[in-house]
């Protein structure tokens, strides 16, 4: 993985007890769906929440400014 980062509610401190952890990850190679949805099952464990995992490089450009504007580094 070469970067995860925090952002959505969480990241702007306006979470409620029933808000998804939102991550935004890049990886270092390339991954299937299968080790995809493998890493944020093991996220979610980690962290207790449902996850919404996105890649990088496939943020919508419409939301990509706010999202990336948001983001804090968990690496």
């Amino acid at each position: 993985m070469r970067s995860l980062d925090l952002f959505g509610s969480i990241a702007r401190g306006d979470s409620g007890a029933d808000s998804d952890v939102d991550l935004l990850v890049e990886f270092d190679r390339p991954v299937g769906l299968f080790q995809f949805f493998r890493v944020q099952r093991r996220l979610e464990a980690i962290v207790g929440r449902p996850v919404d995992l996105v890649m990088k490089d496939a943020i919508k450009r419409q939301l990509r400014t706010r999202i990336l504007a948001e983001a804090v580094s968990a690496t």
